[in-house]
């Protein structure tokens, strides 16, 4: 074996050596034909290149640039219509394994759903490590398309959603320093699509856990911000309306929290309504599930 790597240092150090003297022999004489030394090299050295061309190649992939991806590689309108149903059906892992080939692509269309596949598997997922795996692997994703295409919805909309998800990793300090970022990108999305409901739902969500922030959090803002950030439950209820009137009963924590909001602002009538619509809401998920139990308890505690 020792032998063997000696000889393998042998033929490096005559290759190196070879191509350099060929190398000062071209400067020095630039119309001279190919040294004999050099022909020698390459024919009797060939299948050591053979062996190390593919490894320097590795290499160079391992650390590609912005130049070396494909943005010409973009996925079919047919194949973003597949991972859309997959993901409606709920099969994340599904709908990832479908588009992962274009993690590395320029194509924002596939990036922003990969991104909301992983998220969404993450929700999923119960060992801890899987997840925060999860959801750094999106947050990633979902920085290289929103530096791609700043001008697009969703982009800025999944941003926000992971920016938060990630943050949660680092602790409630953490937490709360990203508040006004997230904030500031679900309002873009807001703005570059006023018809997503998901979206006004995530604004109205970040306005009611601002008003119904406890004492604790409320002291660690103050100390991270000159200016804490500040909402009210009035705030909250208008985007959990208008989330309403553009998609009537598209998602059953919207009605739990139109619900919570109207009980915050003393309107009990209101409260009711939507907290039975919350319980009769047609379970699909865990999260219809436990808005529907959280739902059903409220409602109890009211009569009582």
């Amino acid at each position: 074996m020792i032998t063997h790597a000696f000889q393998r240092y042998r033929v490096a150090f005559y290759i190196f050596t070879s191509v350099l003297r060929n190398y000062k022999h071209k400067i020095a004489f630039p119309n001279a034909p190919l040294r004999h030394s050099d022909k020698l090299c390459r024919r009797e050295f060939s299948p050591v290149f053979s062996q190390w061309i593919p490894i320097f190649g590795l290499i160079y992939a391992a650390s590609p640039t912005q130049n070396d991806r494909s943005p010409l590689k973009k996925a079919t309108k047919q194949l973003l219509e597949e991972a859309d149903e997959l993901f409606n059906a709920f099969h994340y892992e599904d709908t990832y394994k479908l588009l992962k080939d274009y993690k590395d692509s320029d194509d924002v269309e596939a990036l922003w759903r990969i991104c909301r596949a992983l998220y969404n598997h993450s929700k999923e997922e119960l060992d801890t490590k899987i997840k925060k795996a999860l959801v750094v692997e999106a947050f990633i994703i979902i920085k290289r398309a929103l530096a791609l295409n700043d001008n697009h919805f969703a982009t800025h909309k999944w941003y926000a959603i992971l920016l938060d998800a990630h943050a949660s990793y680092a602790g409630i300090k953490a937490r709360i320093n990203e508040l006004l970022n997230v904030k500031n990108h679900m309002v873009r999305a807001a703005e570059l699509n006023p018809k997503d409901a998901t979206t006004l739902y995530m604004l109205g969500s970040w306005c009611f856990s601002i008003a119904d922030m406890p004492w604790y959090q409320r002291k660690i803002a103050s100390t991270l911000f000159a200016t804490p950030p500040s909402s009210s439950y009035e705030e909250a209820l208008k985007y959990f309306i208008k989330a309403e009137e553009v998609d009537p009963n598209f998602y059953s924590l919207n009605l739990l929290m139109l619900g919570k909001t109207y009980l915050r602002l003393k309107d009990k009538e209101r409260a009711i309504h939507y907290l039975k619509l919350t319980t009769a809401y047609p379970a699909k998920t865990d999260e219809d599930m436990q808005a529907k139990k959280e739902a059903a308890e409220i409602l109890k505690s009211i009569k009582e």
